[in-house]
Protein backbone atom coordinates (compact mmCIF):
# COMPACT_ATOMS: atom_id res chain seq x y z
CA UNK A 1 0.00 0.00 0.00
CA UNK A 2 1.24 3.45 -0.89
CA UNK A 3 2.06 5.99 1.80
CA UNK A 4 -0.41 8.89 1.59
CA UNK A 5 -0.07 12.18 3.45
CA UNK A 6 -2.36 15.19 3.02
CA UNK A 7 -0.28 18.36 2.85
CA UNK A 8 -3.18 20.79 2.53
CA UNK A 9 -6.93 20.79 2.07
CA UNK A 10 -8.93 23.82 0.95
CA UNK A 11 -12.70 23.95 0.47
CA UNK A 12 -13.32 26.30 -2.44
CA UNK A 13 -17.03 25.71 -3.04
CA UNK A 14 -19.88 25.23 -0.57
CA UNK A 15 -23.23 24.40 -2.12
CA UNK A 16 -26.71 23.40 -1.08
CA UNK A 17 -26.09 19.68 -1.65
CA UNK A 18 -22.32 19.25 -1.81
CA UNK A 19 -18.98 20.98 -1.28
CA UNK A 20 -15.77 20.82 -3.29
CA UNK A 21 -12.27 20.88 -1.87
CA UNK A 22 -8.77 20.72 -3.31
CA UNK A 23 -6.31 18.45 -1.52
CA UNK A 24 -2.58 18.49 -2.09
CA UNK A 25 -1.36 15.04 -1.17
CA UNK A 26 2.00 13.31 -1.09
CA UNK A 27 1.63 9.79 -2.48
CA UNK A 28 4.77 7.65 -2.33
CA UNK A 29 6.94 10.76 -2.31
CA UNK A 30 5.15 12.55 -5.18
CA UNK A 31 2.85 15.55 -4.78
CA UNK A 32 -0.56 15.20 -6.39
CA UNK A 33 -3.63 17.45 -6.54
CA UNK A 34 -7.10 15.99 -5.97
CA UNK A 35 -10.37 17.86 -6.34
CA UNK A 36 -12.90 16.11 -4.13
CA UNK A 37 -16.68 16.46 -4.16
CA UNK A 38 -17.81 16.15 -0.54
CA UNK A 39 -21.18 14.55 -1.20
CA UNK A 40 -23.74 13.36 1.34
CA UNK A 41 -24.57 9.73 1.95
CA UNK A 42 -27.38 8.51 -0.29
CA UNK A 43 -29.89 5.68 -0.54
CA UNK A 44 -31.66 3.92 -3.38
CA UNK A 45 -34.53 1.43 -3.16
CA UNK A 46 -35.42 -1.41 -5.52
CA UNK A 47 -39.20 -1.70 -4.95
CA UNK A 48 -40.37 -5.22 -5.87
CA UNK A 49 -44.13 -5.77 -6.24
CA UNK A 50 -45.69 -9.09 -5.20
CA UNK A 51 -45.84 -10.16 -8.87
CA UNK A 52 -42.07 -9.58 -9.25
CA UNK A 53 -42.30 -6.35 -11.24
CA UNK A 54 -40.13 -3.46 -10.16
CA UNK A 55 -41.31 0.11 -9.64
CA UNK A 56 -39.23 2.78 -11.32
CA UNK A 57 -39.65 6.51 -11.45
CA UNK A 58 -39.08 8.73 -14.45
CA UNK A 59 -37.91 12.22 -13.64
CA UNK A 60 -36.01 15.07 -15.22
CA UNK A 61 -32.35 15.29 -14.19
CA UNK A 62 -31.00 18.73 -15.01
CA UNK A 63 -27.32 17.75 -14.77
CA UNK A 64 -27.72 15.40 -17.77
CA UNK A 65 -30.45 17.44 -19.46
CA UNK A 66 -33.06 14.72 -19.77
CA UNK A 67 -35.56 12.49 -18.00
CA UNK A 68 -34.22 9.21 -16.66
CA UNK A 69 -35.84 5.97 -15.55
CA UNK A 70 -34.45 5.05 -12.15
CA UNK A 71 -35.29 3.46 -8.84
CA UNK A 72 -36.32 5.82 -6.03
CA UNK A 73 -33.55 7.34 -3.97
CA UNK A 74 -32.14 10.41 -2.36
CA UNK A 75 -30.01 11.95 0.34
CA UNK A 76 -29.75 10.62 3.88
CA UNK A 77 -30.53 13.51 6.22
CA UNK A 78 -27.96 14.30 8.91
CA UNK A 79 -28.37 11.84 11.79
CA UNK A 80 -30.92 9.76 9.85
CA UNK A 81 -30.62 5.99 9.65
CA UNK A 82 -30.07 5.01 5.97
CA UNK A 83 -32.79 2.32 6.13
CA UNK A 84 -35.28 4.93 7.37
CA UNK A 85 -34.16 7.28 4.59
CA UNK A 86 -34.80 4.49 2.07
CA UNK A 87 -38.34 4.00 3.40
CA UNK A 88 -38.93 7.77 3.32
CA UNK A 89 -37.67 8.12 -0.26
CA UNK A 90 -39.76 5.14 -1.39
CA UNK A 91 -42.94 6.73 -0.05
CA UNK A 92 -42.11 10.26 -1.24
CA UNK A 93 -41.30 9.21 -4.80
CA UNK A 94 -43.70 6.32 -5.41
CA UNK A 95 -46.52 6.68 -2.89
CA UNK A 96 -45.81 3.16 -1.56
CA UNK A 97 -44.71 1.82 1.80
CA UNK A 98 -42.97 -1.53 2.36
CA UNK A 99 -43.51 -4.33 4.86
CA UNK A 100 -39.88 -5.40 4.45
CA UNK A 101 -36.75 -3.48 3.55
CA UNK A 102 -33.38 -5.19 3.29
CA UNK A 103 -29.95 -3.81 2.48
CA UNK A 104 -28.46 -5.18 -0.73
CA UNK A 105 -25.09 -3.41 -0.77
CA UNK A 106 -23.10 -0.24 -0.26
CA UNK A 107 -21.08 1.26 -3.11
CA UNK A 108 -19.11 4.37 -3.98
CA UNK A 109 -20.55 5.72 -7.27
CA UNK A 110 -17.53 7.85 -8.25
CA UNK A 111 -14.63 7.25 -5.81
CA UNK A 112 -12.10 8.94 -8.09
CA UNK A 113 -13.50 12.34 -7.13
CA UNK A 114 -16.50 11.98 -4.79
CA UNK A 115 -16.96 10.88 -1.18
CA UNK A 116 -20.58 9.80 -1.80
CA UNK A 117 -21.52 6.46 -0.30
CA UNK A 118 -24.69 4.91 -1.75
CA UNK A 119 -26.69 2.38 0.26
CA UNK A 120 -28.93 0.23 -1.91
CA UNK A 121 -31.97 -1.57 -0.50
CA UNK A 122 -34.68 -3.90 -1.77
CA UNK A 123 -38.26 -3.27 -0.61
CA UNK A 124 -40.96 -5.95 -0.63
CA UNK A 125 -44.53 -6.20 0.60
CA UNK A 126 -45.40 -2.91 -1.08
CA UNK A 127 -48.63 -1.16 -0.18
CA UNK A 128 -50.08 2.11 -1.46
CA UNK A 129 -49.50 4.76 1.19
CA UNK A 130 -52.42 6.40 2.95
CA UNK A 131 -50.29 9.54 3.25
CA UNK A 132 -50.86 12.39 0.84
CA UNK A 133 -47.24 13.35 1.40
CA UNK A 134 -45.77 12.36 -1.97
CA UNK A 135 -42.87 14.77 -2.51
CA UNK A 136 -42.50 15.73 -6.18
CA UNK A 137 -45.58 13.99 -7.55
CA UNK A 138 -46.04 16.54 -10.33
CA UNK A 139 -42.54 15.89 -11.65
CA UNK A 140 -42.21 12.12 -11.09
CA UNK A 141 -43.95 9.41 -13.06
CA UNK A 142 -44.10 5.93 -11.45
CA UNK A 143 -44.24 2.78 -13.59
CA UNK A 144 -43.89 -0.97 -12.97
CA UNK A 145 -41.61 -3.05 -15.20
CA UNK A 146 -40.63 -6.70 -15.37
CA UNK A 147 -36.97 -7.45 -14.74
CA UNK A 148 -36.66 -8.52 -18.38
CA UNK A 149 -38.13 -5.17 -19.49
CA UNK A 150 -35.55 -3.33 -17.37
CA UNK A 151 -32.68 -5.40 -18.76
CA UNK A 152 -33.89 -4.57 -22.28
CA UNK A 153 -34.11 -0.89 -21.31
CA UNK A 154 -30.51 -1.02 -20.04
CA UNK A 155 -29.36 -2.63 -23.28
CA UNK A 156 -31.12 -0.12 -25.52
CA UNK A 157 -30.06 2.89 -23.42
CA UNK A 158 -33.40 3.83 -21.85
CA UNK A 159 -32.04 3.05 -18.36
CA UNK A 160 -28.72 4.82 -17.79
CA UNK A 161 -28.75 5.42 -14.05
CA UNK A 162 -25.88 3.56 -12.34
CA UNK A 163 -27.72 2.80 -9.09
CA UNK A 164 -30.66 1.29 -10.95
CA UNK A 165 -28.45 -0.91 -13.13
CA UNK A 166 -26.36 -2.00 -10.14
CA UNK A 167 -29.39 -2.72 -7.95
CA UNK A 168 -31.19 -4.79 -10.60
CA UNK A 169 -28.11 -6.83 -11.50
CA UNK A 170 -27.16 -7.39 -7.85
CA UNK A 171 -30.73 -8.37 -6.99
CA UNK A 172 -30.86 -10.82 -9.92
CA UNK A 173 -27.54 -12.33 -8.86
CA UNK A 174 -28.62 -12.80 -5.25
CA UNK A 175 -31.99 -14.22 -6.33
CA UNK A 176 -30.23 -16.73 -8.61
CA UNK A 177 -27.89 -17.72 -5.76
CA UNK A 178 -30.75 -18.28 -3.31
CA UNK A 179 -32.61 -20.44 -5.85
CA UNK A 180 -29.56 -22.70 -6.32
CA UNK A 181 -29.12 -23.36 -2.61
Amino acid sequence: MKTVRTLSSNRFFSGRVFNVRRDIVRVSGKERVFDVVEAPETVAVLPVLDDGRILMVQQYRHSVGKSLFEIPGGIVDKGEDPAKAAVRELEEETGYTADKIEKLLTAFPAPAYSSEQANIYVAKGLNPSSSKNKGDEDEIMVQAFTVQDILTMVTDGRVQDFKTILAVLYYLRTQDSSRRE
